[in-house]
């Protein structure tokens, strides 16, 4: 047990023993469980806590309590940090009020470096200076003392810990917040007092799978879309390498089971209107001899989406494609993938194909409500991703803004269908106002270059110019860093890889880390992050617990 620790009252400086090692060992694929006891401090510290590499040098840091204070804790209050890869030393530190420094220490990245301007080690004979780095960039240098449980690292070199083993084997940690030697130093050793134990990740999904798909926390972006980072890895490695690909997704496309719509204009002007590319020049893209005509651009760019879709896992989603003009009708419901008479045309893209325009008005109100009986219709409403892709090149007629809205918040109601409606504006002609109505992805886009219509429709709504960095580590070493001008835009989000990690351990398990930083136009900057382990096939793991030890930040 703890010495008594009387406020205000200097423990006797032989029992003052510090931390054996000055960290703590946490066994492979296990956590570190923080629990909080008691304070009797005067500031509002702040306790964090360091990975230890082979080497010495302080790597991942990370925030256990901001504020380590009763007003803001009870006794009991727990946090736990990990599953670690591999067996890994573990230091922890005090940062002297750091939750009165206007600096969100939780956020953003924190980061010890030595006086010679690299990573701090352990072997350090002097204090090292911590650096936080905020979402935005902005570096701010901690100016408040920083106590260590390794006793090298704090002022002086000195001790900074009591420690003692609990009954049930657990330590117990108590620290001192002030310098010593400092006038206000009391040496009561009661400013953070904790018990630490060490337990096994129960949590993990056991994967006995060939792969394992990992998703990152969802970030939401100025337009107001949540995107998530999601890789997907192998499991196992005999060899040292294993397959890493990865995509940036909008929220909608991570779920396991999807319903679609199309809904295609066929109104009169999309008949009587050629299609032409940015320059005026007309165009021709099913290749019949014949200029197209608005209607042909659209039937053509809606095949390439389904295309899309299927080559990105979606062949078993249940589509709907819905025509309109001055009313709407479904043309076909299928599945997505499915070629039911064997001729090698699926049978989306037949019936889309099988499209003919009308003389006619344009109601969206009208495509609308087909489209949200269509959901309403399906078993797995409540629990599937519902997508709308909407394309018009005109303007609704026949409908009052009332009615728009009150069809579109039919299909974006959270509390019922909760669709994602993508909306499109064909050409010059079409009425934005209206469309971003429609629109719930962060404002619908009007394409005035119908030879680029396709590829418009079949892209990912978040835009690669928005990618500064894709950095893939394995047990903290990078491996691949990717920008914007090296992801693939797909149906479903930002694509890259796949490419062979190495340097694995085929003995034990290794740690894979993928860190992308996204740039919003409007200056917003934010960074996803996610983690898996790989297990190496002479491991003694009991189980192949690849687990999704993700995060997502930094926002």
């Amino acid at each position: 047990m703890l010495p008594v620790l009387d406020e205000k009252t200097p423990l006797d400086t032989d029992l003052v023993n510090g931390l054996a090692g000055g960290s703590l060992h946490v066994p492979d694929g296990q956590k570190l469980s923080l629990t909080f006891v008691g304070e009797e401090a005067g500031y509002l510290n702040t306790l964090g806590y360091y990975e230890i590499s082979d080497d010495g040098s302080i790597g991942t840091t990370g925030i256990i309590f901001s504020s380590v204070d009763t007003g803001d804790l009870s006794a009991g209050d727990t946090v736990e940090v990990g599953p670690f890869s591999g067996d890994t030393e573990v230091g922890l530190f005090l940062i002297q009020d750091g939750d009165s420094l206007g600096v969100d220490l939780s956020s953003g990245s924190l980061a010890f470096e030595g006086s010679g301007g690299g990573a701090a080690t352990v072997g350090d004979t002097s204090p090292p200076k911590l650096i936080h780095t905020s979402s935005s960039g902005d570096v701010t240098v901690i100016k408040s003392p920083v106590f260590h449980t390794q006793a090298s690292l704090n002022p002086a070199g000195a001790e900074h810990v009591v420690s003692a083993t609990d009954d049930d084997g657990s330590t117990l940690i108590a620290m001192e917040d002030v310098a010593f030697g400092a006038n206000n130093y009391d040496g009561d050793f009661n400013d953070a007092v904790f018990d630490v134990s060490i337990s096994e990740d129960d949590t993990s999904p056991v994967t006995t799978d060939e792969t394992q798909t990992v998703t990152s926390d969802l970030v939401t972006l100025a337009d107001g879309q949540e995107v998530a980072l999601q890789i997907t890895t192998e499991s196992v490695t005999d060899d040292g390498t294993a397959e890493l690909s990865g995509a940036l997704s909008v929220s909608a496309f991570l779920a396991s089971n999807f319903n679609i719509a199309f809904v295609i204009d066929r109104s009169g002007s999309t008949t009587n209107t050629l299609a032409r590319d940015g320059n005026g020049n007309t165009i021709d893209l099913n290749n019949d001899g014949v200029s197209d005509r608005v209607l042909d651009a659209e039937l053509a760019a809606f095949v390439k989406l389904s295309e899309e879709l299927v080559a990105d896992g979606l062949g078993g989603a249940d589509v709907s494609v819905i025509m309109f003009d001055g009313s709407a009708s479904i043309v076909d419901t299928v599945r997505l993938g499915e070629d039911s008479d064997g001729d090698g045309s699926s049978d989306v893209v037949e019936a889309i194909q099988s499209i003919v325009g009308r003389r006619g008005g344009t109601d969206f109100a009208e495509a609308l409500t087909e489209t949200a009986d269509f959901f309403d219709l399906q078993p797995d409403v409540d629990t599937a991703s519902n997508l709308v892709y909407f394309a018009s090149d005109g303007k609704p007629e026949n409908t009052s803004i009332s009615e728009l809205l009150d069809a579109a918040a039919r299909l974006q109601d959270p509390n019922g269908i909760d669709a994602t409606v993508n909306a499109f504006g064909i050409g010059s002609g079409s009425q934005q106002s209206s469309l971003d109505i429609i629109d719930n992805t962060g404002g619908s886009e009007i394409i005035t270059d119908l030879s680029q219509l396709s590829v418009d429709v079949s892209g990912s709504s978040i835009s690669a110019d928005d990618v500064e960095s894709l950095t893939i580590k394995v047990d903290g070493v990078s491996q691949f860093t990717f920008d914007g001008s090296e992801v693939t835009d797909s149906a479903t989000g930002l694509e890259f890889g796949p490419v062979i990690l190495t340097g694995l351990d085929p003995n034990s398990s290794s740690k894979v880390e993928v860190d992308a930083v996204v740039t919003t136009d409007t200056g917003e900057q934010h960074t996803l992050t996610v983690t898996t382990q790989i297990i190496g096939s002479g491991s003694t793991t009991s189980a192949l617990n690849a687990a999704n030890d993700s995060s997502g930040l930094v926002i």
